[in-house]
């Protein structure tokens, strides 16, 4: 069985006298009877090496469509400077901005949690224990408006560094790269 080297790229094979073509720079052998001989072969053989080609490009467009998206967009918890800066503007019946402030980003939080659970990312004791201390904080924060009438600058401040710090143990567990 003579075997002929390839020598064109795939999408535009012409085939010589001496049946080569080739194909990205590399020297492939044909058998002389897989070798497409009428022109309907042709096209079919060229049809199955397309579809291989467009999978491989949309394959490697994905990969590094993912790779560049950077992980707290699809974890809003994890980033501390926009979550620090959130307005609650959010129609809830809290009277205090300060109050909406804490209550919203505990929801924020939270809602990470059960997201990272569902997505395999936590376990249910490290979902809870993440879900229940945001609601500590949450409770401290009414406790502390109630008692006062409002919840202070200060105490706001307080309550964020205990959410970035909720937030970022979080975050160290859904980030760190999957071993495989």
């Amino acid at each position: 069985m003579l075997m002929a080297p390839i020598r064109e790229p795939f999408f535009f094979r012409q085939f010589s006298s001496e049946n080569r073509f080739i194909m990205s720079s590399e020297e492939v052998h044909l058998a002389d009877s897989e070798i497409p001989t009428t022109l309907s072969e042709k096209i079919q053989h060229t049809r199955a090496h397309m579809k291989y080609l467009a999978s491989g490009v949309i394959l490697m467009a994905l990969s590094h469509t993912a790779a560049a998206v950077p992980p707290s967009q699809f974890w809003p918890s994890c980033d501390i400077s926009i979550q620090q800066g959130i307005r609650a503007d959010n129609g809830s019946s809290d009277s205090d901005p300060l109050l909406s402030h804490v209550s919203l980003r505990v929801k924020v939080i939270q809602a990470d949690a059960g997201t990272a659970r569902k997505a395999g990312k936590l376990s249910e004791s490290q979902t809870e224990m993440i879900w229940h201390h945001a609601d500590r904080i949450r409770a401290d924060a009414t406790r502390y408006a109630r008692e006062q009438g409002f919840l202070s600058a200060g105490e706001r401040a307080s309550l964020d560094r205990e959410l970035d710090e909720v937030a970022g143990r979080l975050c160290a567990r859904i980030l760190q790269p999957i071993r495989g």
